[in-house]
């Protein structure tokens, strides 16, 4: 990964593509979350991806001091912008708990904005953040495998948006994507407990 902030490279990471979400734009949904840290000191993101469950994320941070998600924009995608259409979010849409194990719920922390997402379907998950930090520059996804096979280049694709990657040149790779660069658009600090189920 090139960046012009401070050297924040380790072996075990999360990629995530970033988008717009209920009529906001990626911009807006980070000050938002950067807004949460600076009131409370942590910020659920809601993910949706079987790549990036949270047994598997806290799998991988629980591998390494500090794990960091890099936001990068889709293949093509620039300066994404709010669509006319997006979906209104709904009151059964806002999570109300939290979860490590779908066994022993919690409130929502105090404080903490509304998380969004489709979550009727038990399917609804987050990462968790002490920092998030606004950082142009370039992802290389030839540079990572995926986590739970060292064997297949790390890539996204539909229903796995956010991914846990590997450091590993996988250049050559005949599986590998023919535009591996993304966008880079921030990059977030995990915290405990790393990931959360959320109802």
């Amino acid at each position: 990964m090139q960046g012009d902030g401070q050297e924040r490279e380790t072996v075990n990471a999360i990629v995530s593509i970033i988008g717009c979400h209920a009529g906001a734009s990626p911009s807006d949904i980070l000050e938002g979350k950067m807004s949460d840290i600076r009131d409370i000191g942590m910020v659920f993101w809601a993910i949706r991806s079987w790549k990036a469950r949270p047994s598997m994320v806290i799998g991988l941070a629980a591998k390494q001091d500090v794990t960091f998600c890099h936001f990068v924009a889709s293949s093509g995608a620039s300066n994404a912008k709010p669509l006319g259409n997006s979906r209104s979010t709904t009151v059964r849409d806002i999570a109300k708990e939290w979860s490590t194990d779908k066994e022993n719920w919690n409130p929502m922390p105090l404080g903490m904005r509304e998380v969004t997402g489709k979550l009727s379907d038990g399917m609804g998950h987050a990462l968790v953040f002490e920092s998030i930090r606004i950082e142009q520059g370039v992802l290389d996804l030839s540079d990572y495998c995926s986590f739970d096979d060292e064997g297949l280049p790390a890539r996204t694709g539909l229903g796995f948006s956010t991914i846990c990657v590997k450091e590993k040149n996988m250049r050559g790779h005949p599986q590998q994507l023919k535009n591996s660069t993304r966008e880079l658009s921030a990059v977030a600090k995990l915290r405990t407990p790393f990931a959360v189920w959320l109802r």
